[in-house]
């Protein structure tokens, strides 16, 4: 019906009255379900888990009220007792109990539903029948009880909207039928007949109407102000979380950038205040320290500047398919010098062949800062390890594996995070603005390249880049080490 609004029931629209003036208009009016078959289906188990079993026993209690009545037809009835008792009791009681034990069958649960919709039917074609075996004048007025039946199915007992419509205009036709069959009714008892059954049916109708679209709307209620209250959480989170990455920012920023400055004012100063007086040799090494610091700046400047264009978008990736080997060859060229300061090995003779379509001044800048971290994270005298291969599903995964000091699962998110380390900022051993896997992992997933993380406390850490099958072109013979693919540092 192209006047009715889809429900998005994966996440919240509106806050508060604007939830619940929504809801009417999420119905598919002749069925009274939900438009959306996805909330549809989630209204369903809300009922099976949470209203089945309550169900199932006021069902069991209105059997109870059925086969009392029976106490009726001894006081009253006076031809046909045996049989109707015989049906009452024997018959109807127990099938339309075990339909209204539905609940209690985990075969049958999700459909209990039609289980006591049929029960009901039972019911009110079993006093149907009683009518017409029984003389006009020789009987109470059990049309009554069909519209007790009718009047209390649809007030209290969950039946899907359709199956009871049909339920109560099966009984109504049936019943009519049978006025007109039986010749012992006078003209004012079928037309009376007519009257009461056509008018139980409508209210019977209007009824179970009305409270299906009912519990459906404050179910949708209550759900929608669940997620509103689960997104408002997630909002809170993210602010905190936003606020904390501030605070570490500002932390950080504090000691990398200024630690640089007050190296470059200070040998600054000393050169240019004792020009004459210094030695050449203390002064090309106070120089020398000075372009150690500024490059070490423009390096933090620099990673700052291209996260903050990766996560606006702006970085341009120029992809093509190039042998995994260079883009290695180019990452541990670039962190020899680190290597060796640090005396840690850089070992790359494990990565097979193999030609991937990715960006390769990028990927190998993002393998080049899982490097630096390996680097930072190892003790001196180990090494990092490179591993790459191609996996049977035609992907190919690349490691670099340390053996440093590990982290946990919560340190491995900290690292992850923008602008937060593993360690606390006033404790960690290593040197960085936060922003070595953050910006790895950015620049790899807008090349579809996955990062996982795998890390034991004590034992070593192992980055996985995963290049799915999708971007694996072909193998490549394998041409041995090639040169920087291996760096000792004494």
């Amino acid at each position: 019906m192209g006047s009715e609004r889809q429900l998005n029931s994966s996440a919240p629209r509106n806050l508060g009255v604007g939830a619940e003036s929504a809801g009417d208009e999420t119905f598919a009016r002749l069925t009274a379900t939900f438009a959306d078959r996805a909330t549809e289906n989630a209204y369903q188990d809300f009922i099976i888990n949470n209203k089945a079993i309550r169900e199932s026993r006021l069902c069991q209690l209105l059997v109870g009220v059925y086969f009392l009545y029976g106490i009726l037809d001894i006081l009253t009835i006076k031809e046909n007792l045996s049989l109707i008792l015989t049906v009452r009791w024997l018959v109807i009681t127990p099938v339309v109990f075990l339909c209204a034990s539905a609940s209690f069958f985990p075969a049958l649960k999700k459909r209990f539903a039609y289980a006591h919709t049929f029960g009901v039917f039972i019911f009110a074609i079993s006093i149907v029948w009683m009518i017409s075996i029984l003389p006009p004048n020789n009987s109470p007025p059990y049309i009554i009880g069909v519209l007790m039946v009718f009047i209390f199915a649809s007030c209290n007992i969950i039946m899907p909207f359709l199956a009871a419509s049909a339920v109560f205009v099966i009984t109504a036709v049936i019943y009519s039928a049978m006025l007109l069959m039986v010749n012992d009714f006078s003209s004012t008892q079928v037309i009376s007949g007519f009257f009461f059954m056509t008018s139980s049916v409508i209210v019977a109708i209007a009824t179970n109407y009305r409270q299906e679209t009912r519990s459906r709307l404050i179910w949708f209620r209550e759900r929608q102000r669940e997620l509103d209250a689960q997104h408002i959480r997630s909002l809170m989170i993210e602010a905190t979380a936003a606020d904390q990455s501030k605070i570490n920012f500002l932390s950080i920023l504090s000691h990398e950038l200024k630690t640089p400055l007050h190296q470059i004012i200070g040998f600054t100063e000393i050169v240019v205040s004792q020009d004459r007086e210094l030695p050449n040799c203390d002064r090309s090494s106070f120089l020398q320290e000075i372009h150690i610091a500024a490059t070490r700046l423009l390096g933090q400047i620099g990673k700052m500047l291209r996260y903050a264009d990766a996560v606006a978008g702006k970085l341009a990736y120029n992809a093509d398919f190039y042998p995994i080997a260079e883009v290695v060859e180019t990452a541990v060229g670039e962190a020899c010098l680190k290597a060796e300061a640090a005396q840690v090995e850089l070992v790359a003779k494990d990565v097979k062949a193999a030609t991937i379509n990715l960006d390769h001044v990028t990927t190998a800048y993002a393998v080049g800062l899982i490097i630096d971290n390996a680097i930072k994270a190892s003790p001196a005298g180990s090494s990092v390890r490179l591993v790459g291969e191609l996996s049977r599903d035609g992907a190919y995964e690349l490691k670099v594996i340390d053996a440093g000091c590990g982290m946990s699962p919560a340190q491995i998110k900290k690292a992850l995070a923008p602008f937060s380390q593993s360690f606390e900022a006033k404790t960690r051993p290593t040197e960085g603005i936060g922003l070595g896997l953050t910006l790895a992992q950015k620049v790899l997933g807008d090349q579809q390249i996955s990062l996982s993380i795998d890390s034991t406390e004590g034992v070593g850490t192992s980055v996985t880049l995963n290049f799915p099958s999708d971007l694996v072109q072909s193998r490549i013979p394998s041409p041995g080490p090639s040169p920087g693919q291996s760096s000792n540092a004494a």
